[in-house]
């Protein structure tokens, strides 16, 4: 096994890769980590978590990643911030812009000490030239009045391209009044201003559900995957896209290769869908542009068999995965882990995508790609639509072969 990464805040020492006792079940134990990616200032921040081998079972860690050159994933180049006012997992990230000189990171609501966090809390990251960006706590606590509940899917993995979306945004899909209470399917919008608001959606709407997985496609819509209902053996395989514009839902027509719940969802040069998690086979991907069937991807390299609520966001050609539980059998404890993602040709000669652990590596290569630095979306045609798709909205025509 690998020497433990430790990382400390204000007392708090994170150790992963130790060996523990018989009851420890876990070889990677820290997951429902929030990050926010700051693409113009190369830095990925993160914060709070769950532990699920420590007695401080819910975190108060802060700390932010250099994304500015290549980094050993053995030692990734992680300082500690300003630690969290609350131990909690599961916050629900917005990046708002400071007019060019930065960012701010709300953080609101989550799960804390088995309660339903119900607070907003602001990171402010100030750029400073060519050394890493200047990060402090803010000392106001906005208090909510609006309390999402357990296990909605939202975005973990909160980036820059969000912030063009209505001045920074993030959204809450379903959840469940823990522990007895009942499953939703409500929408809850989070914005710069910290308290959630409730979202009035048409119907048909995704059937109420926990632990699914949400990612933006673009500036317009949203993609909802899977989820679990009544427990964890009921769980989902369907996949919904949701109209910002017109807050309504369309059923994708295919259904991914196996029910999924606690995965994450990344968006790859704006056409494909990359599914992470849980259980294995680990990867799927789909060209969602022309309604394709997501297929299990070809991963090469060693890495995790399985990944429970992993934060994922794609950098260049890579996703790096934040946290995420992995059996004890695992020989993969990294709290940070990095997916080459290589665009290649299959069998019939289409496009297809094909990955690969970095065992070891971040490589910082540049790739050209203006979704990292803006986001396009509201003014972008997908050509790829069919002219007689439904149309969610007057940006985007969706076509469902």
């Amino acid at each position: 096994m690998t020497a433990p990464f430790v990382l400390l805040a204000a007392g708090l020492c994170l150790c992963l890769g130790i060996a523990g006792p018989a009851t420890v079940t876990r070889a990677s134990s820290t997951k429902d980590i929030s990050t926010a990616h700051l693409a113009p200032l190369s830095s990925l921040l993160l914060f709070g978590g769950y532990n699920a081998s420590s007695s401080s079972q819910y975190l108060t860690i802060a700390g932010i990643l250099s994304l500015a050159s290549t980094f050993s994933t053995d030692a990734p180049p992680i300082t500690s911030l300003d630690p969290l006012p609350f131990p909690t997992s599961r916050l629900v990230p917005v990046i708002t812009s400071r007019g060019g000189n930065g960012f701010d990171v709300h953080l609101s609501n989550g799960v804390m000490n088995g309660q339903l966090g119900n607070r907003t809390f602001t990171y402010t990251v100030t750029a400073n030239g060519s050394s890493a960006p200047k990060v402090k706590l803010q000392s106001k606590v906005i208090e909510g009045n609006v309390q999402v509940p357990f296990a909605p899917a939202y975005v973990a993995a909160a980036s820059t391209k969000m912030d063009a979306m209505d001045g920074g945004v993030n959204w809450a899909v379903g959840g469940r009044y823990y522990p007895e209470g009942p499953f939703v399917d409500k929408m809850w919008v989070f914005g710069r201003d910290g308290p959630p608001s409730a979202e009035q959606q048409t119907q048909p709407s995704p059937s109420p559900r926990a632990d699914a997985a949400l990612v933006p496609l673009n500036g317009t819509h949203l993609l909802l995957s899977g989820g679990y209902t009544t427990n964890t053996s009921t769980t989902h395989s369907d996949m919904w896209t949701y109209s910002i514009a017109s807050k309504s839902w369309l059923k994708y027509p295919h259904s991914t290769t196996r029910p999924r719940s606690h995965h994450a969802l990344v968006v790859f040069k704006h056409k494909w869908v990359v599914l992470i998690g849980r259980e294995p086979p680990l990867v799927e991907v789909m060209e969602w542009t022309w309604g394709s069937k997501p297929k299990v991807a070809e991963v090469k390299g060693t890495g995790p068999q399985g990944l429970e609520t992993t934060a994922a966001v794609v950098v260049g050609t890579q996703i790096v995965l934040v946290g995420g539980l992995t059996a004890s059998e695992d020989k993969d404890d990294r709290l940070i882990r990095v997916l080459k993602i290589q665009e290649v040709k299959d069998g019939a000669g289409a496009e297809a995508l094909a990955f690969e652990w970095y065992r070891t590596k971040f490589t910082n290569t540049f790739v050209f790609d203006l979704d990292c630095l803006t986001f396009l979306g509201h003014n972008q045609q997908v050509k790829h639509f069919h002219p007689t798709a439904l149309r969610h909205s007057p940006q985007l025509t969706i076509a469902f072969p």
